[in-house]
């Protein structure tokens, strides 16, 4: 296969560039280790594939996994924003009987359609490792806005696996904006 990036430790400092991956198959990213610093871009064309984005700080990585059940093929484009992204549409209430009363304070992920990306039903897991004020715990939810709207729910909550966050079943396509669809914890 061509056009394979293999990440097996380092940092990737994008300094204001977007790295991108054209190749589109889920496997063209073979990862053991390492962080992109900045902006990451993936070509996407497979459905049932998760395809991971490797981002975060030179603290640690902070990726993000979404898998696409519902595709018309495009990129996607990624980048985690250290800091707190704000609690606009707090508090809200998951499955009837759990109540996300606030955010996380460390940080959040942009994410934003290109070149024709769009779903209408697709997957994502976040790793919110080292994030705070709050431990993540069971009760923990992932939360998405499109730009700097309120905060609100899509999909099913899925789960909490060590520090990883999941969510189901989302119908709100990604936004191709300039703000693109933001993703925090809860």
């Amino acid at each position: 296969m061509t056009g394979l990036l293999t990440m097996s430790q380092g940092n990737v400092t994008t300094a204001g560039n977007a790295f991108f991956l054209s190749n589109g198959s889920a496997p063209s990213l073979v990862y053991t280790g390492g962080t992109v610093i900045g902006t990451f871009e993936r070509n996407i064309a497979q459905t049932g594939q998760n395809y991971l984005f490797p981002i975060g700080s030179s603290a640690r990585t902070q990726s993000f996994v979404v898998r696409f059940t519902d595709l018309v093929p495009g990129s996607l484009q990624l980048s985690f924003v250290e800091g707190d992204p704000g609690n606009t549409g707090l508090p809200l209430t998951d499955g009837g009987s759990y109540t996300i009363t606030n955010q996380y304070t460390t940080g959040y992920w942009i994410a934003i359609a290109k070149n024709s990306l769009s779903t209408a039903n697709y997957d994502v897991a976040l790793d919110a490792t080292g994030f705070g004020p709050y431990p993540v715990t069971a009760g923990t939810r992932l939360i998405r806005r499109n730009g700097t709207a309120d905060w609100t729910l899509d999909g099913l909550h899925a789960g909490v696996s060590g520090s990883v966050v999941s969510r189901t079943g989302l119908t709100q396509s990604v936004s191709s904006g300039p703000e693109g669809t933001q993703f925090c914890v809860g």
